[in-house]
């Protein structure tokens, strides 16, 4: 399924501060709720059919929304997980100067945006893994 995004705002229909029960009842597909690791105050939810783990703060509403396969989010026209990521990486750091760059991919704090390739030093021609989109303040 194909998702727009709208930086700071939505993936799609789901817009970033939504209370969990309304995307639940908006996303109509059955989840996995489990916690990310041990300091995780609140359980994500896997909707595994749409490619979708959304994250939440401590009062249920939407803070990121992780996508992979079979999702297709879509920054302006970039198709991030169907590109190589290194052509990814190269046009969105046209558009954001101040583009993070690590050795697992890059962060672009002017889109609300994050895109995971693990293996973007050895297989830059690859598609990347993940690509998260979140909410002003999330990595504050």
């Amino acid at each position: 399924m194909d998702y727009t995004i709208k930086p700071y705002e939505s993936l799609g229909n789901i817009t970033l501060g939504l209370h969990r029960n309304e995307i639940r009842k908006l996303l109509k597909e059955p989840n996995i709720e489990f916690y990310r690791n041990q300091f995780s105050k609140t359980p994500t939810d896997f909707f595994e059919n749409l490619g979708l783990f959304i994250g939440y703060d401590e009062d249920f509403l939407c803070e990121a929304i992780e996508i992979v396969k079979p999702a297709n989010p879509i920054l302006f026209t970039i198709e991030l997980l169907n590109l190589p990521y290194a052509s990814v990486e190269e046009q969105i750091a046209e558009w954001d100067d101040g583009l993070e760059i690590t050795y697992t991919g890059f962060t672009s704090y002017k889109f609300g945006v994050g895109v995971y390739a693990p293996n973007r030093d050895d297989s830059p021609n690859e598609v990347s893994e993940s690509v998260i989109v979140f909410k002003k303040g999330y990595y504050d």
